[in-house]
This record gives C-alpha cells, structure tokens and sequence, in this order.
C-alpha cells in the first residue's frame, strides 16, 4: 500500500510539471515545440507512475521483476538522452561562436 501511495505521489509531481510547461506556453515564455516535447515527456513519466501496475506485466515481459526497477532503468536512459541533446546544442554554439570569432577578426582585419 505504502508503495502505491509513493508511486502516486511521483505520478502526481510530474503531473504538477506538465501543468507548468503549460502555464509557460501560455505565459509565452515556450514556443509549442518545446511545450510539446516536454509536456509529452512530462505526461509519459507520470503515466508510468500512476499506472505502474497496469504495465507490469509487459515489464515482466521484458525481464524485470520490479516496477521500480524499470522505472530506474528509464530514468538513467532518459538521462542519457538529455545529456546527448546537451551535447549536441553546446557544439552548434561552439561552431556558431566559431564563425562570428571569425567574421569579427576578418573585419578586424580590413
């Protein structure tokens, strides 16, 4: 029962997430791509959550015993995931600071 009630508690904090994406959309401060990938993402973590016994028996499927443990093994993909995404934006950022390091010395130069 206890683990139930955790299980909904984590369900319902991502739940609050997903209504502050929204309040951002709304607010403007998001653009609807943005919105869309993490509210989605947001509402998937939770469902997972709130719904933890309704697709144990596809966990079990796969191999895992516990809820918990899959959810562990979703979390550290998911940080991958965003850590590759963290990645790949700090390297546009060098290739852009990159080029306007190069238009400045060009002008510079003239």
């Amino acid at each position: 029962m206890f683990d139930k009630l955790i299980f909904y508690l984590f369900g319902g904090v991502f739940l609050l997430l997903v209504l502050a994406e929204y309040i951002r959309f709304k607010l403007r401060k998001t653009d609807f791509k943005h919105f869309f990938k993490w509210g989605s993402f947001w509402l998937g973590i939770a469902f997972i959550f709130i719904f933890s016994n309704s697709i144990s028996f596809a966990i079990k499927y796969i191999g895992i015993k516990l809820p918990f443990n899959f959810i562990t093994i979703l979390g550290f993909i998911i940080i991958l995931i965003i850590l590759w995404n963290i990645y790949i934006r700090i390297e546009r950022i060098e290739e852009q600071f990159r080029k306007l390091i190069q238009q400045i010395a060009l002008k510079d130069d003239e």
